[in-house]
């Protein structure tokens, strides 16, 4: 499989991104582990996930996705695969109303991504905002982090 750089990054990665959202959820570990295998196998080197996949499912753990790629890639080379991951996202449980995109959420929801992927770090974008577009259109530029 063809691979590309990011622009501004030296992450050479797949054209071919696996999304994770089933992971943990709809899809057995026997079948996730199939579909790793399957990326992996084509020469598949990144992988999609977000700390909320899952939680909008009531009976499965907060995190669901990303606990369940964490035990897939525990014994795979970190080397080997790209992770990218969001934060901030809408809390599916209503545990939390309101705004969520805040410095305060992204760090906890990106500590809590690492925990649950069991990986010490994630390639983060040199960009150190993020750009809020409400439903009519307007927009706000929110600093994020250093």
């Amino acid at each position: 499989m063809k691979k590309l750089t990011l622009p501004h990054t030296r992450l050479s990665v797949s054209q071919l991104c696996l999304g994770t959202n089933q992971f943990g959820t709809a899809q057995s570990p026997a079948q996730a582990s199939a579909i790793l295998d399957a990326h992996f196998e084509a020469g598949g080197n990144f992988i999609d996930t977000a700390h909320s996949y899952g939680d909008w499912v009531p009976s499965a753990p907060r995190a669901a996705s990303e606990r369940q790629l964490g035990i897939l890639l525990k014994d795979k080379p970190r080397s080997n695969y790209v992770l990218a991951t969001k934060g901030c996202e809408f809390d599916y449980r209503g545990e939390v109303s309101g705004f969520r995109v805040t410095p305060e959420y992204l760090q906890k929801d990106l500590n809590e991504s690492l925990e649950a992927l069991q990986v010490e770090f994630m390639p983060l974008s040199s960009r150190t905002e993020i750009r809020v577009i409400w439903p009519d259109g307007a927009s706000k530029l929110i600093d994020t982090f250093d």
